[in-house]
C-alpha cells in the first residue's frame, strides 16, 4: 500500500464492485464494518435448489447472493464519493479507497498491460453434495480455463449478464 492508498479493489461488472482481490490496510474502517456486517446477517439456503441468499442489517429491503452484492450495496450506501461507473475512481471520507475498472483484478482485456489478475469465476465458495461432483468440474473447468479463446468468451458471456444485477439502476455513464 501507498501513503495515499488505505484501501483498494475493482469491479467485476460495471454495475458490481468485484470481491476476487481487495487489499487494504490493517485495521481498515471499511473492512471491519463489512465483517461486522455478517454477525448480524440473516441467511437462507435452499437445499434442493442449492440457493443461498444473505439479507443485510443495512439494507434490509433485499436478499443478496454473494459478496459482491454485499459490498456493491455497502459502498453505494456508505462510502462517500463512490459511483458505479466502472471507471478507476477514488472515494471515502480522506481519497483513500481506490475502485479500479474490471479488466485489472476480474476479467480478460486484450490490452494485457491492465490484467494484474484474472477471476476465473470458479464458485469454488458453492456447495456440492459430494467431492465427486465438485471434482468432475473442476477437472473440466481446469481444462477449458487453459485455452485463452474460450476464456474470452466466457468473460463476454458473464459481462453479458450484468443487466440483470441488483444495482444496474444505480450505474452512471461518466
Amino acid at each position: 500500500m501507498t501513503d495515499d492508498t488505505a484501501m483498494f479493489l475493482g469491479y467485476i461488472f460495471d454495475a458490481s464492485l468485484g470481491t476476487a482481490v481487495i487489499g487494504a490496510e490493517p485495521g481498515n474502517q471499511v473492512i471491519g464494518a463489512l465483517l461486522k456486517q455478517y454477525e448480524t446477517a440473516e441467511y437462507q439456503y435452499n437445499p434442493e435448489t442449492r440457493d443461498f441468499k444473505i439479507k443485510f442489517e443495512f439494507m434490509p429491503e433485499m436478499y443478496m447472493v454473494n459478496n459482491n452484492d454485499m459490498f456493491t450495496a455497502y459502498f453505494l450506501k456508505n462510502v462517500k464519493g463512490f459511483a458505479l461507473t466502472g471507471k478507476k475512481c477514488r472515494c471515502g471520507d480522506d481519497e483513500k479507497i481506490h475502485i479500479y475498472p474490471k479488466e485489472y483484478f476480474e476479467g480478460y482485456s486484450m490490452c494485457l498491460k491492465n490484467n494484474y489478475s484474472i477471476h476465473h469465476c470458479f464458485g469454488s465458495w458453492r456447495y456440492f453434495e459430494n467431492e465427486n461432483e465438485k471434482h468432475e468440474e473442476s477437472t473440466l473447468r481446469n481444462y477449458l480455463k487453459n485455452i485463452y479463446f474460450l476464456r474470452w468468451v466466457k468473460d463476454k458471456y458473464i459481462r453479458m449478464k450484468k443487466k440483470n444485477l441488483p444495482f444496474q439502476n444505480y450505474l452512471t455513464r461518466r
